[in-house]
């Protein structure tokens, strides 16, 4: 268990039953995205492409948050969020939604793209691409490819990945791999070796260590000896 903000961007860890990646570090809080998808549903079920008025911010926020908390996690722990559901093509006029638990924004996969790690098949984002009546069903989604598409609303076939910001002082597992600074390292006589690693040729080591330093103890009397004899 270490601090979540001692964890880079691009790094993972698991929290509240779900394995979660970095997004960003900022001000005591941790933006981070489901490193896989929690299973695929609807956007909306009635067919709407307005985010504060979906199932699926519906199911988040009720039974997936509570999925959490049972899980280990801490409400308290995942802060209120302001998500931007300005459109692919500008308009603003679903405006904002505040959250606990959301999507990534498509304006924030372009930002975070190299970081996201890519999932076999398709995911939601939170962009609706138009909110134009014509366009009110379309959502922007995430293709394998990371390509970004359209795809209609009431759709169950596309993943979902919860974007949530944590207080960065919250205890998680992590993931070691992913990068040194994750992990978690100790010293024994001079040698460096990773907590957890196997260590099982570390007794030899130091036995026949002893057993050397024994020999060249016994070299140095004999030949104290030798002196004292001429």
């Amino acid at each position: 268990m270490k601090a979540l903000r001692t964890i880079k961007p691009g790094g993972k860890f698991a929290y509240g039953g779900v394995n979660w990646q970095v997004l960003e570090q900022e001000a005591g809080r941790a933006l981070c995205l489901a490193a896989e998808s929690i299973g695929n549903k609807a956007f909306d079920k009635e067919n709407h492409n307005d985010w504060r008025e979906s199932s699926l911010r519906e199911y988040l926020n009720g039974e997936f948050l509570e999925s959490l908390t049972e899980n280990g996690a801490s409400e308290d722990a995942i802060h209120q969020t302001k998500f931007d559901l300005v459109s692919e093509d500008g308009l603003n006029d679903y405006g904002i939604s505040i959250d606990r638990v959301g999507l990534l924004s498509c304006n924030q996969y372009r930002k975070f793209r190299k970081l996201i790690s890519p999932v076999n098949g398709w995911w939601w984002t939170i962009t609706p691409y138009s909110t134009i009546a014509s366009y009110a069903c379309d959502v922007r989604i995430v293709i394998s490819d990371g390509t970004l598409y359209n795809g209609n609303a009431y759709y169950g076939s596309s993943g979902v990945r919860p974007l949530c910001n944590f207080d960065s002082s919250i205890l998680v597992s992590f993931d070691g791999e992913d990068g040194e600074d994750q992990e978690e390292k100790g010293t024994i006589r001079g040698i460096t070796i990773e907590i957890g690693a196997d260590t099982s040729g570390l007794d030899d080591a130091i036995e026949k260590a002893e057993r050397l330093k024994s020999l060249l103890q016994e070299a140095n009397d004999l030949i104290g000896s030798l002196k004292s004899a001429t």
